[in-house]
């Protein structure tokens, strides 16, 4: 009989279901997961040999009805009675310990990263751990919750000083120690491999912060630094924050607006060359360029399949054979030369701007005339460009 009531008491405290599961622990604590493979439910196996005293007996009885609703104020009320029946008894205090790490555990699960509820879980952990030794497995998975939540309420101590610190317009050196210490926080909470509920979005905002002060000290010119080296320091902090969602979710949307706002920084449209306009009856008119098919900027599909395409003409609209030119996006640069009716075509081009350039006809001095137009990839965009020589 004896031994059937200790198998009992074990199971409960093992929180694995015993009856009927809808009187149990939520079982929402269970998404809190350890990156390492640490369980976050397995308790230390317990020897119990404590006494069949009735008071204590009671005391113990009166805490596992109290845990089987998730009261765990009563649970521990009771358990504390049963501890101090015992003598302090070790068993009676992993119960504690125990019953302390399963409160925190649910306040976690609903405190959504507010500040108050992450220091009401780690006072929990904190005096759990108190009825624990060193020597058992519970004081260390105790300790890896309380370095954890300690971690991640310095991290949003640093952020909510960041946010005050812009609400203030305060310098942006400033702005960047707040951002710089909530980093170096969580890097401590990765460090531990224990993902608590919503976390993701703490790095989230911690990538954002960093991404957001870096962009901004570029475009103030940071002397330390190139621009392009610290826009692309930021993209890489955008990127970042852009992978920890699944997919494209509203949540993300900043960050992908951060992604395509520094990719036009760094790679900015060609700018066309201007084109100097002849003397009114003094100097031979010099030739111009005439899109017959342009675009302005649309979609980006992700194709390289547009062409470029157009022709080099007299003044009176005859081809001239053998000019020379490219197409090019200020990265990429594709040669062409007319063929015997003035004509050229680059294809297999991808979204971006182009622009065509002349520089040379044959009995003609040289020339360095272009225009410009955007290209979205599609095989159904063929810019058409001509170039008039007078």
């Amino acid at each position: 009989m004896r031994a059937r009531w200790f198998t009992m008491l074990i199971c409960l405290m093992l929180i694995v279901a015993c009856g009927d599961s809808s009187k149990g622990i939520n079982t929402s604590v269970a998404t809190i997961t350890p990156l390492d493979g640490a369980s976050t439910t397995a308790i230390p196996s317990i020897t119990i040999t404590i006494a069949e005293d009735p008071l204590v007996r009671s005391q113990i009885d009166a805490g596992k009805a109290a845990i089987a609703t998730n009261d765990f104020e009563n649970a521990v009320n009771h358990y504390n009675r049963a501890y101090a029946l015992s003598n302090n008894s070790l068993e009676v205090g992993l119960m504690l310990g125990q019953t302390y790490r399963l409160w925190g555990i649910l306040i976690l699960e609903k405190a959504n990263n507010n500040p108050e509820q992450l220091r009401n879980a780690y006072d929990k952990f904190i005096t759990g751990q108190k009825f624990t030794v060193s020597t058992d497995s519970l004081y260390d998975e105790l300790k890896l919750y309380i370095e954890t939540t300690s971690g991640t309420l310095n991290t949003l101590q640093a952020l909510a000083a960041y946010r005050l610190a812009v609400e203030q317009k305060s310098d942006l050196n400033i702005q960047r120690q707040y951002v710089n210490e909530a980093q170096s926080q969580y890097n401590l909470v990765l460090e531990k491999k224990l993902q608590l509920p919503n976390s993701i979005i703490v790095h989230y905002d911690v990538l954002m912060a960093l991404a957001t002060v870096i962009e901004q000290q570029a475009d103030g010119s940071d002397p330390k630094k190139s621009k392009q080296e610290q826009w692309r320091e930021a993209l890489n902090h955008c990127s970042r924050a852009n992978d920890l969602w699944p997919g494209d979710v509203p949540e993300d949307q900043t960050a992908r607006d951060c992604m395509k706002r520094l990719d036009k920084k760094l790679n900015p449209p060609p700018t066309p060359t201007s084109v100097a306009l002849p003397t009114k009856d003094t100097r031979p008119k010099l030739p111009r360029a005439e899109f017959r098919q342009g675009y302005s900027k649309g979609s980006e599909t992700g194709s390289f399949n547009s062409c470029f395409q157009g022709r080099v003409i007299n003044s009176n609209g005859v081809g001239m054979a053998g000019a020379v030119g490219n197409v090019n996006n200020g990265k990429s640069s594709v040669p062409w030369t007319t063929n015997g009716n003035g004509e050229f075509s680059v294809c297999g081009l991808g979204w971006s701007w182009w622009a065509g350039v002349l520089f040379y006809v044959p009995g003609h001095s040289g020339y360095n005339l272009s225009a410009a137009t955007w290209l979205n990839g599609a095989s159904d965009q063929r810019a058409y460009l001509v170039f008039v020589v007078q």
